[in-house]
């Protein structure tokens, strides 16, 4: 069942055809965001939406365990994620279009996420993306993808299992972006294959 609609804050999108996703007021746990509100579709993660820490004071996001991203969402704003700090899986469905780039990282500092899935489809991983995001063993990166922003990745120190599939052929890379900097667990043929498709900075 989805989590009761008071534990979120909302608000009408910008162009008023659905739901931003403004804050969480619930207890934490598993969550599972739903896909309507008010008879209107939840088109966004908004900025901080669920971010765990504010000025060093731990906020109510932090306790979320899980959560689950309806496949209505189609974007996710920055830092929408940052320091929620127990979640440990995250799967962002295929609907997402857009991953905003992030003042902190849009999901920089969850410290227990271990495996992330990206949607198909997606075109650009902005820079800040996952920074220090210490425990990231696992991500895919999608066949759509175009770009990679600056620190995208930069200290995910675990990230073992990186997925890139055959069909991608060339990425842009922020040129002295560093976005693989510090994810010194990489396997050789993974550097390998990240320097054919344009990769030139340190790992």
């Amino acid at each position: 069942m989805p989590t009761p609609v008071s534990d979120f804050s909302y608000g009408q999108t910008a162009d008023r055809k659905g739901v931003v996703i403004t804050g969480y007021t619930g207890r934490g746990g598993a969550i599972l965001i739903p896909p309507t509100i008010e008879d209107l579709p939840v088109l966004e993660i908004g900025k901080d939406a669920f971010r765990g820490r504010v000025n060093n004071n731990w906020q109510r996001a932090s306790y979320i365990t899980s959560i689950v991203i309806p496949n209505s969402v189609k974007i996710i704003r920055q830092d929408a994620f940052y320091y929620a700090a127990n979640i440990t899986s995250l799967v962002i469905p295929d609907s997402v279009e857009t991953i905003e780039e992030g003042d902190f990282g849009t999901f920089g500092n969850m410290s227990n996420l271990t495996r992330v899935t990206l949607p198909d489809g997606l075109k650009v991983i902005p820079s800040y993306a996952f920074p220090s995001c210490a425990k990231l063993t696992a991500i895919n990166l999608p066949a759509s993808l175009e770009s990679i922003g600056q620190s995208a990745f930069i200290s995910c120190s675990a990230l073992t299992d990186l997925v890139i599939p055959d069909s991608l052929t060339s990425i842009r890379f922020t040129r002295g972006g560093s976005a693989f900097l510090r994810c010194g667990k990489l396997p050789i043929r993974t550097r390998q294959r990240l320097q054919e498709l344009g990769y030139r900075d340190e790992f």
